[in-house]
C-alpha cells in the first residue's frame, strides 16, 4: 500500500528530490523480508497442526 500511495504522489507533487531512488528500494525490500515473514508464520502454522498429531486441530487448519 505504500508504494501505490508513494509513487503517484512523488510524480504529482514534484517529490523526486525529497523521496529518492533509495528509499523506494529500501521499501521494496522492507516489503519483500515482511513477505518472507508472513510465509514463515503460515508455514509454522502449518507444521505445528501437522506435528501435533490431534486430529481435530488437523480438521480445523483442513477446512479453514
Amino acid at each position: 500500500m505504500m508504494l501505490v500511495l508513494l509513487l503517484p504522489l512523488r510524480k504529482l507533487c514534484h517529490m523526486e528530490e525529497f523521496i529518492t531512488q533509495r528509499h523506494i528500494d529500501v521499501i521494496c525490500k522492507l516489503t519483500i523480508m515482511m513477505s518472507a515473514v508472513m510465509a514463515y508464520i503460515y508455514a509454522m502454522e502449518f507444521f505445528i497442526a501437522w506435528y501435533s498429531g490431534d486430529p481435530y486441530e488437523r480438521w480445523v487448519f483442513g477446512h479453514r
